[in-house]
């Protein structure tokens, strides 16, 4: 159950939802308190299923552009994306070439694209970025249960720390599969940023 909205500036948040369901819990939950949720997700091309939902082939840098463009279009602007992909891309059986293109894709290569999408259109302010791992951090875990195929968009979200500051890059890690205080947690997080 979610708390209501509350006193202060409603957001608008883009989230790039994984397939496990994370980022539309973070989403949904973000939306029960006032803010409005665009939810992204992954598909072979882009298409905007409502102002609210949109497919973006995480290859494709144009598709990127096109988001955000319509974005702006019918939303006006972006107060903070929140980035849930790279959980996708969970420890594989074996680490192949293949395991570990894909995880480059959703993770630092959809980022990449996003950020020069978001450079190129001059329309958006900054936003925050908030970019969601699972297992990618070595914290009350064993090491050989590290998910090293994320590791990769930790390093990326401190280049994007020091070179764009005005996105006010955050990390967070979850666990494996995230419980509920996980969730409320990150919420409380993010809610507790101020701009």
């Amino acid at each position: 159950q979610t708390a209501p909205a509350d006193s202060r500036t409603a957001k608008r948040c883009l989230v790039f939802a994984d397939s496990n369901g994370t980022g539309e819990r973070i989403g949904q939950n973000l939306s029960g308190r006032g803010d409005t949720a665009i939810f992204v997700f992954r598909s072979p091309g882009y298409r905007q299923l409502d102002d609210l939902h949109y497919e973006v082939d995480p290859e494709k840098p144009e598709d990127f552009k096109q988001l955000l463009s319509s974005v702006a279009a019918s939303q006006q602007h972006v107060d903070r994306v929140i980035h849930c992909w790279s959980i996708d891309s969970m420890q594989p059986v074996k680490t192949t070439l293949a395991s570990l293109d894909e995880a480059a894709t959703l993770g630092c290569h959809s980022v990449t694209h996003l950020i020069q999408a978001w450079a190129a259109a001059g329309t958006f302010a900054p936003f925050e970025l908030w970019l969601v791992t699972a297992g990618a951090q070595p914290i009350g875990m064993e090491r050989a249960d590290l998910v090293v195929t994320q590791s990769p968009i930790v390093g990326l979200g401190r280049v994007i720390e020091n070179e764009h500051p005005e996105l006010q890059c955050r990390l967070v890690d979850l666990s494996a599969i995230s419980s509920e205080e996980e969730i409320e947690s990150i919420i409380k997080e993010i809610l507790g940023r101020v701009r």
